[in-house]
């Protein structure tokens, strides 16, 4: 079996292609609005413990652009990253944080919950996760599907699935979700999700 060393760089890093995050000016949160929506929204995310469902509540909005918000926020609230796939599972928008890592070229574990999320639209998920390894790190997921555009009659509805990923999540009694980065560097053996065999020894 190959060590995780000789084949995990060949599967982590961002796809060349995908969308940087930036700001959406057809966002609820407009660029003329961006400061002063920017400092409220970012005292109200501190005073709510960075809970997604109260934020959308508070400014009246949906629940993937207050995740997409919640990524803009500095560095002096916890690391968060983002992660934006399409219905087939392209990601399309991505923003790093310690402990999410993503294949180069799709393949990515299908336990993700920004995966999960679209066989459920419009259902909110939260998550922790945890990646192999003695030392991974606990990751807080929230996620959600929704339609893209305007929806008509007789016309396919397309989803798009948000997720923000928040770092340093302290341990607790809940036991977090079991996931990996792609099939081909996973150790887990018993993983009903699993695609094709691991190039690593397997738990």
């Amino acid at each position: 079996m190959a060590k995780l060393s000789d084949v995990l760089m060949t599967y982590l890093r961002a796809p060349k292609d995908v969308t940087p995050l930036m700001h959406d000016p057809d966002d609820a949160f407009s660029n003329a609005e961006y400061e002063v929506v920017d400092t409220d929204f970012a005292q109200a995310a501190q005073r709510c413990d960075y809970d997604p469902s109260v934020l959308a509540k508070q400014f009246d909005c949906d629940l993937a652009t207050i995740l997409r918000k919640m990524a803009c926020l500095d560095e002096m609230h916890p690391p968060m990253g983002l992660i934006v796939s399409d219905a087939s599972g392209t990601i399309t928008t991505y923003k790093p944080v310690l402990g999410m890592s993503l294949p180069r070229q799709g393949g990515g574990c299908p336990l993700w919950p920004v995966y999960l999320a679209l066989s459920q639209p419009g259902q909110p998920l939260m998550t922790d996760v945890e990646l192999p390894g003695s030392h991974a790190a606990r990751l807080r997921c929230y996620a959600i599907a929704q339609p893209v555009g305007a929806v008509a009659f007789d016309a396919p509805v397309v989803y798009q699935s948000t997720m923000l990923v928040i770092a340093d999540q302290p341990e607790t009694s809940a036991p977090a979700l079991p996931i990996g980065t792609a099939c081909r560097i996973c150790p887990r053996g018993a993983c009903q999700a699993r695609r094709v065999p691991s190039a690593l020894e397997q738990d």
